[in-house]
């Protein structure tokens, strides 16, 4: 198939920006969640223990941290969600622009996003376990769709390379947000797996996103 050079950078210039900002949010995200919890459960002990008439010094302060710590979450939420909508607004350009086979993968990519946002909205107002669930399925329904763009035999070469480098990324961002539901010290180990899909990602998509100069 015959791509438009320009049109296929434009389009892909969307999807690589909605990829920068949630994946470098959601980079250092599991740090300050990883934060949120000791300092939410730290002062959830100083509350419990000042009911029964005991004080501790610095549990003011702790609270403070806590409810901080908590706001910056929140905060990176909202950009990842922002990052999530670029991210599916790209990608619904970008698939009208493939033939069949690849517009169906692409589309699994979308639907992964989207069940992605829906993920993160559970985090912020339900619950975080229901929040895992949800964020693994999207992990995997993405990780589907790129399998199959990674074996597509009309998209560019380079593409297609940068479609594998995705579909790595996303096999150790479930292994990484597995490992993230240890209790406190998940979210530091999830953060390794996160920085290298991060890179990974960003290398993913800029790989086919330059695909355009070779169309």
């Amino acid at each position: 198939m015959n791509y438009d050079s320009t049109k296929w950078t434009d389009t892909t210039k969307k999807i690589y920006y909605g990829v920068l900002l949630y994946s470098l949010v959601g980079l250092v995200y599991p740090f300050f969640k990883a934060i949120n919890s000791i300092t939410s459960s730290t002062s959830g002990l100083m509350n419990l223990a000042g009911s029964f008439g005991e004080e501790f010094s610095g549990g003011r302060s702790v609270g403070l941290i806590a409810n901080g710590t908590q706001t910056v979450v929140y905060i990176m939420l909202g950009a990842i969600i922002l990052g999530y909508i670029l991210y599916i607004s790209g990608l619904g350009a970008f698939a009208k622009m493939l033939d069949a086979p690849e517009q169906g993968s692409v589309g699994s990519v979308r639907n992964g996003a989207i069940v992605m946002i829906v993920a993160t909205l559970a985090e912020m107002f339900v619950w975080s376990w229901l929040a895992s669930i949800i964020y693994l399925v999207g992990f995997i329904i993405m990780m589907v769709g790129f399998s199959g763009m990674k074996k597509s035999t009309t998209l560019p070469q380079r593409a297609i390379s940068g479609a594998s480098t995705l579909f790595t990324s996303m096999i150790l961002l479930i292994i990484g947000f597995i490992t993230g539901l240890i209790p406190f010290v998940g979210g530091f180990i999830e953060g390794i797996f996160c920085l290298i899909a991060f890179i990974m990602n960003i290398s993913g998509w800029a790989k086919i996103k330059n695909a355009g100069n070779d169309i």
